[in-house]
């Protein structure tokens, strides 16, 4: 009843609730596996595709398209979703267990339908941060309980096995098996990589930090270092550079001269790089994975216009001779899209970007979304891992919105 109560506190629609949920419980988080529901996670994907066509449809044909938004958010969208629809089509009609690939096109089919949500004032910017701040709160406190159960009490876990291997589990957390039961040690919460946690913790520390919740601060903080994500330390580093330059204080400035004083002579960037070589063959194979995907790229634009054949099974998809992995971004929707795709995404990308500096360079910009454009311009290095924020379904509920605004000059100088 709790739940419920603070639910109905942020006055939310009840269609966009529903819509927002399953995407946390399913897209979003690994909570389907370990919660044991995983089984419906087709039924969820299809669920949310079809709903979120008919809401972009609906949109389409009985509101009005601010024109700015269409060309730098939706057509892009649009464009990514197509392509990616015919290949996945091409994909399960020769092999119906592809079917699983329908799940790649939910980012952006939910980007598609975010404007309806907007137009009809059911996405307020503001409610949703706070709602959603709560909730990965709440998710990484959980989680930390679970990190204590398994690693200082000794709690075994669960195993279990999904499509990208072996897991253990705790209530409210998950971590990579490395034979034997042994859990792996970083901090994953019920996310399915630690850099996954570390991404999405930056932008909520940068509100904890602002709106002065300094207990949520310290346990998404602890979350954030337990994860021991190299880019997300990096990433956290540039988001909080900016923010203190764009508090234009000289006691802000002065700090940080001396914070960046403090990391130089305590070898700081030692760390850094030695941390990179430690990755070894993670690192080797991101580094083959960029410069083979730029050499394959013009022999896919012009020879597999839509991209590369798909399939359900890894194994397949790396047996292909164009195929570059997947820890390039543009190149990765190359291979699944085609051209389209992979000018689709570098659109996406570059008004996004661009937006965010406008955003920070704009006076009268609320702090919200100066936090949230910090946060999108820090993002970008994350084109070089294996997912983005553009690649989320939650790009589509707490990004977007945003540059929704300022594109429509609307700047909520009160949040």
């Amino acid at each position: 009843m709790k739940i419920l109560n603070i639910l109905k506190s942020y006055n939310f629609n009840k269609y966009f609730l529903f819509i927002f949920l399953i995407c946390v419980l399913f897209p979003f988080t690994q909570l389907k596996y370990i919660w044991g529901f995983s089984g419906y996670s087709k039924v969820a994907n299809i669920l949310l595709l079809f709903l979120s066509l008919f809401t972009f449809f609906y949109w389409i044909k009985n509101d009005f398209i601010n024109k700015k938004i269409w060309y730098k958010y939706m057509f892009p969208c649009f464009l990514i979703f197509i392509s990616y629809l015919i290949n996945i089509s091409i994909s399960v009609y020769s092999d119906y267990n592809n079917i699983s690939l329908v799940g790649l096109l939910l980012p952006m089919a939910i980007n598609l339908s975010i404007p309806y949500f907007y137009h009809r004032n059911m996405l307020n910017v503001s409610s949703i941060w706070s709602f959603s701040y709560k909730l990965i709160l709440t998710i990484v406190f959980l989680g930390l309980l679970d990190y204590i159960y398994i690693f200082l009490i000794g709690f075994n876990g669960f195993p279990i096995e999904t499509a990208s291997g072996l897991f253990i589990t705790g209530y409210f957390s998950i971590y990579h098996d490395l034979g034997l039961g042994i859990p792996y040690f970083r901090f994953y919460s019920c996310f399915g990589e630690p850099g996954d946690l570390a991404m999405w913790l930056i932008p909520f520390i940068l509100y904890a930090l602002h709106y002065k919740k300094y207990i949520g601060l310290i346990i998404l903080f602890i979350g954030f270092i337990l994860s021991f994500s190299l880019g997300g330390i990096i990433s956290l580093g540039l988001a909080i550079f900016i923010r203190i330059l764009l508090l234009k204080k000289m006691k802000s400035i002065v700090v940080l001269i001396l914070f960046f004083g403090v990391l130089s002579f305590s070898g700081f960037d030692s760390f850094l790089n030695d941390s990179y070589i430690e990755k070894g063959k993670s690192a080797t194979v991101r580094e083959d994975n960029f410069t083979t995907g730029i050499s394959n790229a013009l022999t896919i634009i012009f020879t597999k216009p839509f991209g590369l054949e798909l399939s359900s099974k890894t194994s397949e998809n790396q047996n292909q001779n164009l195929y570059s992995g997947s820890n390039f971004s543009p190149t990765t929707y190359l291979q699944r899209g085609g051209f389209l795709a992979f000018f689709g995404f570098l659109f996406l990308i570059f008004f996004s970007i661009h937006d965010s500096f406008k955003i920070l360079l704009n006076k009268h910009s609320s702090n919200l979304s100066v936090i949230i454009a910090i946060t999108l311009i820090c993002y970008f290095p994350y084109i070089f891992q294996r997912m983005t924020l553009w690649d989320s379904v939650m790009f589509s509920w707490l990004f977007l919105p945003v540059l929704f605004n300022y594109n429509r000059k609307i700047y909520f100088k009160g949040d």
